[in-house]
């Protein structure tokens, strides 16, 4: 959706970006959030919410026409608000939600808490991050968790999974993964526990960035382990880039209202909040855009949530520009052409003329594009050629 309203954008706009970020909110807004969702999250951002809003809104929410996660979000506003009465068919019901999540919770904590006891005895202190580090901090609160997210340092990543993979964990590694997400068998596909090396940010950096989260972060006792947790501001930051991250991609849909309250409530928790540390880390890693779109999602849900002015100056605009370009030149053309010849193997093709035949058609080309996929330059090229 994300790459067909860019190129729909390029074409009728004769290639004018000046609305296009604009467009794309309105776009997922209309997408993701229902009418019904946004008067879910107007309830529960509600700090001032009386009985009486309450009562007007629950007499048309049925919950049994509700996902898990919408209905969630109204067992938050319920337990946000002790003052507040719920209907007495639908407090148990709620109450029982948030209890079969804590359980889930729970199942996950232990073990984290197995893998990173054992990480501390090899004195490896990872840093807990995304749902599990807003756990740590909320732990009133159950989350929807698929698994909990640690980071290591890179030299200790090799070490870190083979304590993984004594302790029996199952994992699938590759040179180019940026983590290893582990799981209880190989036939088993549910995550547990992912060891990050680095992050994926959706961005080319150098890698050895994320060394600065441990910088600023505490190391605490976390769940029973020794574990480092990060500052405010780079959970913002990490959030904000997933988010962006996660509406490109359209994974992990569910996940991304959730990061509204993260965001509110360690903007409200932390006093001290420095805006600077998120813009240092997106100028880093090269993620302004990212940041700058989600901020303006966020608060197209919630108005003045966050502050989009800190990131607006005049390189957004081209940065955005190449960001469109060769997120579009990825989906259009390298994808499509990727996935072509990852399904034709050089063993056969020495084999069938037949296959060999396609392997001449689609390999050079591939190579080709795939030659100039980070440069925008020669993308722009491309498309002025193959669109117009």
């Amino acid at each position: 959706m994300y790459s067909d309203e860019i190129r729909d954008s390029l074409l009728k706009d004769n290639f004018d970006f000046s609305n296009v970020i604009e467009r794309l909110i309105n776009n997922f807004y209309e997408e993701i959030v229902t009418e019904q969702s946004q008067q879910i999250l107007s309830v529960a951002f509600n700090d001032a919410l009386t009985q009486e809003e309450l009562n007007s809104y629950l007499a048309s929410w049925d919950i049994e026409e509700n996902t898990a996660h919408k209905a969630m979000l109204i067992a938050y506003a319920m337990k946000l608000h002790p003052e507040l009465v719920f209907p007495k068919d639908m407090q148990p019901r709620l109450t029982g939600l948030l209890k079969f999540y804590r359980f889930q919770n729970l199942r996950l904590i232990s073990h984290f808490t197995k893998v990173c006891k054992a990480l501390n005895q090899k004195q490896i202190f990872p840093m807990i991050l995304k749902g599990g580090a807003m756990k740590f901090l909320r732990p009133e609160l159950s989350r929807v968790m698929g698994d909990i997210d640690i980071l290591v340092h890179q030299e200790e990543y090799a070490a870190a999974g083979e304590i993984a993979r004594e302790l029996g964990y199952f994992f699938e590694e590759k040179k180019e993964m940026h983590a290893i997400d582990l799981h209880l068998s190989a036939e088993d596909e549910s995550g547990i526990l992912d060891i990050h090396r680095w992050l994926d940010l959706n961005a080319e950096y150098d890698h050895k960035f994320t060394d600065t989260f441990f910088t600023r972060a505490k190391l605490q006792k976390v769940f029973g382990a020794d574990v480092y947790v990060p500052r405010a501001e780079d959970i913002v930051f990490v959030a904000l880039v997933n988010m962006s991250k996660n509406l490109t991609r359209k994974t992990s849909m569910n996940g991304i209202l959730y990061t509204l309250f993260d965001c509110k409530y360690l903007l409200q928790k932390n006093a001290d909040f420095d805006w600077n540390i998120v813009i240092n880390n997106a100028k880093a890693t090269h993620t302004e855009m990212h940041i700058y779109f989600a901020i303006n999602f966020i608060n197209k849900i919630i108005p003045s949530l966050l502050p989009a002015q800190l990131f607006e100056h005049n390189n957004i605009v081209a940065c955005f520009e190449d960001y469109c370009y060769k997120l579009m030149y990825y989906r259009f053309y390298l994808e499509g052409i990727r996935t072509t010849c990852r399904q034709i193997k050089i063993g056969k093709a020495l084999t069938s003329v037949k296959v060999m035949g396609q392997y001449l058609k689609y390999k050079p080309k591939y190579v080709l594009l795939k030659s100039i996929r980070n440069n925008v330059w020669a993308i722009k090229k491309f498309f002025k050629l193959r669109l117009r």
